[in-house]
């Protein structure tokens, strides 16, 4: 071997160390960014797994949520609907009664005009069979009369007043 191969060598020897030295320093700078993305990454992973699975509870709970408002509109609904259809009936109820009033009013009020004018009855009658006739007239209008006022007990209460008033008044058209 001649001194410039030795020199070679020495160089050789030089350059691998100093190569060695940087393959050493790169995988500990390797081994240090390993170990800081082990550190930090998972801490980041798992508080960002954390946060997912924090978003898909609140998700849940939210359609939980929205679920039981539904079916509490839902029900909310049909309750106002049963009571509008009670309201309803009432109001017809309510309107039937008022009517079955007016015509025991206009009943009695009838009965009432036809006997204030009748001739017949206020005065000496010639004709019996007229008299017969007058007679039986008012006496199915009591009837009518009678008819209407059991027809407004079916509406009104037994113990008003508006019942009490129109007992008297059956009475006094009998």
């Amino acid at each position: 071997m001649t001194p410039e191969d030795f020199e070679k060598i020495q160089q050789l020897i030089e350059n691998s160390n100093h190569l060695s030295f940087v393959y050493q320093f790169v995988i500990i700078l390797i081994a240090i960014l390993l170990w800081m993305i082990t550190y930090f990454g998972s801490s980041y992973l798992k508080k960002k797994g954390e946060n997912h699975a924090t978003k898909e509870d609140v998700k849940h709970i939210t359609h939980q949520i929205e679920s039981v408002k539904t079916e509490n509109q839902k029900e909310l609904e049909s309750f106002k609907f049963q009571i509008i259809q009670k309201i309803d009936k009432e109001k017809e109820y309510f309107d039937e009664g008022v009517n079955q009033l007016l015509l025991f009013h206009d009943t009695c009020s009838d009965f009432y005009f036809n006997f204030l004018t009748n001739p017949f009855l206020w005065g000496p009658y010639q004709d019996q069979s007229k008299y017969d006739d007058i007679k039986e007239a008012l006496r199915l209008q009591i009837i009518n009369v009678m008819k209407r006022y059991q027809r407004l007990s079916i509406y009104f209460d037994l113990d008003s007043n508006l019942l009490e008033v129109s007992r008297i008044m059956v009475a006094a058209a009998i």
